[in-house]
């Protein structure tokens, strides 16, 4: 096992430790088991996205495309394959909608940060090229074998993650609405995902020259974006009913 899969393997531990703290009473176990479908849904996704992107890589031994341990996954796909598998949470294990997107996204921000961690021991998702005159400028052995000093951008782009998401999750569990934890931290996950691998140097996968990491952190962030105005928009009607029922009121007879 490299270190790419051991960082990937660490994050998804993590992801199902949090899964087990969120669960409601007796309930940890059948929320552990939804989370292992989750992430069986991205390994899937993932490698098979890999695969489908560099078939000429399995043409002469199609049994390594099962070997996913080795190395080949992506992250766009895998997303994709998680998304689409929150309405099948919903028919399977009987969950709403917003539950099984607040299950997911606990899954996804651990898996996030440990997937651009991988890529910085693993010398994938480098940043531009600079000199070792700037002390933050970390080598890296580029895809051609050269030692390059760049910016070190996997490891910036999981401490900003890290930085944000914990205080936007705690906006989100104060709000009390199911599906805000999903909407907001998905919404930061989307946009995250598209300034980050914006600053990518290295070759991204992409298809009919569409590059899917853009396409998909846009995909996550519009649904995001979609769901924290409805979240707003319930929290909205909710004041005003409160408001309206304290307006209904008798005054209280004066002594």
């Amino acid at each position: 096992m490299n270190l790419f899969s051991l960082m990937v393997g660490i994050g998804a531990s993590l992801g199902l430790l949090q899964v087990w703290r969120d669960a409601p009473p007796r309930r940890e176990f059948a929320w552990l088991l939804n989370g292992w479908l989750i992430l069986l849904t991205a390994l899937i996704g993932g490698r098979a996205g890999f695969v489908w992107l560099n078939p000429h890589l399995f043409a002469g031994d199609w049994q390594a495309a099962l070997r996913f341990w080795e190395g080949g996954l992506i992250f766009p796909t895998a997303l994709l394959a998680v998304l689409l598998m929150i309405p099948l949470l919903t028919i399977l294990r009987r969950l709403s909608i917003p539950q099984a997107a607040d299950l997911t996204i606990l899954l996804l921000i651990p898996l996030a940060v440990s997937l651009w961690l991988g890529c910085g021991v693993a010398g994938c998702a480098y940043g531009m090229a600079l000199t070792d005159q700037y002390p933050w400028a970390l080598p890296v052995l580029d895809s051609d074998g050269t030692l390059t000093y760049r910016l070190p951008l996997p490891y910036l782009a999981a401490f900003v993650l890290l930085l944000i998401a914990r205080p936007v999750e705690k906006k989100a569990i104060e709000l009390q609405i199911p599906g805000a934890r999903a909407s907001l931290l998905g919404f930061v996950l989307g946009v995250h995902t598209l300034i980050f691998s914006s600053w990518r140097a290295d070759a991204v996968p992409t298809f009919q020259n569409i590059r899917l990491d853009l396409a998909v952190g846009t995909l996550l962030a519009v649904i995001g974006l979609f769901g924290a105005l409805v979240i707003e928009v319930i929290r909205l009607s909710k004041a005003l009913n409160r408001r309206r029922l304290s307006a209904r009121r008798p005054p209280h007879p004066s002594t």
